[in-house]
């Protein structure tokens, strides 16, 4: 895949770092996003940011589902 294709294609996934607070609410940062490889077999994740006191997790979701849960409310 050239990089031109890259840049004009969709992410399969959105990948975000996932802090708990003191409040019991999980806070998502969004860090960067996961392409598909042309195969099918794997995914490329291009970071566009790292957490520099990394506390939590790196949750990998798509990017229909957050949207839609953040649409309902059910967003963490």
């Amino acid at each position: 895949m050239s990089d031109d294709q890259k840049k004009s294609s969709q992410p399969s996934f959105e990948a975000f770092h996932v802090q708990e607070g003191k409040d019991d609410k999980a806070y998502f940062h969004k860090i960067g996003s996961a392409f598909a490889h042309k195969d099918g077999k794997g995914h490329d994740i291009h970071l566009q940011s790292l957490p520099l006191d990394f506390k939590g997790r790196i949750t990998i979701r798509r990017p229909k589902e957050r949207l839609e849960a953040k649409k309902q409310g059910t967003e963490q």
